[in-house]
């Protein structure tokens, strides 16, 4: 798919954020806001555990807190 229409990878995608205004960091702070909402919402879901049951990412996500 990204050979027949390259504009829609994810680079191309960030390359055209990008030149709006030619600022790396705008571009950076606002995926960073969108992915913590994200991440805020769906807080029971590790995302690289997604394939694991809740209960597991529940001990997981215990775990982790528990670290930090």
């Amino acid at each position: 798919m990204s050979l027949e229409s390259p504009e829609l990878t994810l680079g191309a995608k960030l390359l055209s954020e990008y030149e709006k205004d030619n600022n790396m960091t705008r571009v950076g702070v606002e995926l960073a806001k969108k992915y913590k909402e994200q991440a805020l919402q769906e807080y029971y879901s590790l995302s690289a555990y997604d394939n694991m049951e809740l209960s597991t990412q529940a001990v997981i996500e215990d775990a982790i807190k528990k670290w930090n």
